[in-house]
């Protein structure tokens, strides 16, 4: 039901770029909403996806706030320090959680999912990239310290493209041929590349990845997460999940909405969107850890 829903809803917004509909102008207004309303949430539920198997005692929760909070801050001083190898540490993490959340399920073993969470969402990134290299570029160059120019190329997300193409096809074809994928899963994987990267083609970076992000990845990592909860000690339904969403999520968005006030008060003048990648990473790298735990719970499922 939830990837019937994925596509359709893509499939609608792919139609209107098409027909020449133009998204640009509220693509601003669509990245906050989907933000708030299910990117950020789906990050939301760290601490009870962690603790889903048992009740944790106080010192287990302050551990677990505190190692969370911690490598928050270490992300925060990694960006100040050394700010292009941050960017490009998070574009590969971001690839492997990205991959790692739409493949999951595959059975491969632990070097080739590896491979295949990596070729997956570095094609993913590095095509949409590609097909806006203006656009990107104009947010990367916005802060002068990444030295975009020198390795955000034409010539390099190219040759990116293609060898991680090359690789994830070659990945799933003997995923398939080998029965560790279905057909069908394959012809949805397959279907689903094809939008995103048909709009990155027909309208912006901004908007393939914001469709992305809060339809593919978002929301069917919420869609998991009420799945592992609702059958976990608690018997998690979905007001009480929904309910169990806001604290951490509204603190999260007033903590993004701050350092933009900052960042416009204060003219550093940064892309909203480049801003984004900062923040969003600096919430986020912990959340990888714990959702990469989850993701290997349902993988066994498969094995």
């Amino acid at each position: 039901m939830t990837q019937f829903l994925v596509l359709l809803l893509a499939i609608i917004i792919l139609s209107l770029s098409v027909l020449g509909v133009w998204l640009e102008s509220v693509q601003g207004y669509i990245f906050i909403l989907i933000l708030v309303t299910v990117g950020i949430p789906h990050g939301s539920l760290d601490h009870k996806i962690l603790f889903s198997n048992r009740s944790p005692t106080k010192s287990q929760k302050l551990k677990f706030y505190i190692t969370y909070v911690s490598l928050m801050l270490i992300t925060g001083v990694c960006w100040y320090l050394e700010p292009k190898w941050s960017f490009i540490c998070f574009l590969i993490l971001s690839a492997y959680h990205f991959g790692q959340s739409q493949l999951y399920y595959v059975a491969y073993g632990k070097t080739f999912s590896l491979l295949l969470y990596l070729s997956w969402g570095v094609f993913l990134l590095s095509s949409i990239v590609y097909f806006n290299l203006a656009e990107c570029l104009d947010f990367f160059l916005s802060v002068k310290q990444l030295e975009a120019a020198s390795y955000v190329t034409s010539g390099t997300i190219r040759g990116i493209m293609t060898l991680s193409g090359g690789l994830l096809a070659v990945l799933l074809t003997n995923a398939c041929v080998s029965g560790r994928i279905s057909s069908r899963a394959l012809a949805y994987e397959v279907i689903s590349l094809v939008i995103i990267i048909a709009l990155a083609v027909k309208s912006t970076a901004v908007m393939a990845f914001v469709v992305y992000f809060g339809l593919w990845h978002s929301l069917v990592s919420l869609s998991l997460e009420y799945q592992h909860l609702k059958g976990g000690p608690g018997k998690i339904n979905l007001p009480l999940f929904i309910n169990e969403l806001l604290p951490h999520s509204i603190v999260a968005v007033f903590f993004m909405a701050f350092f933009y006030w900052y960042s416009f008060t204060y003219d550093w003048s940064i892309s909203p969107y480049m801003l984004f990648i900062v923040l969003i990473s600096i919430i986020t790298v912990p959340h990888l850890f714990v959702m990469s735990r989850l993701y290997n719970l349902f993988n066994r499922r498969f094995v």
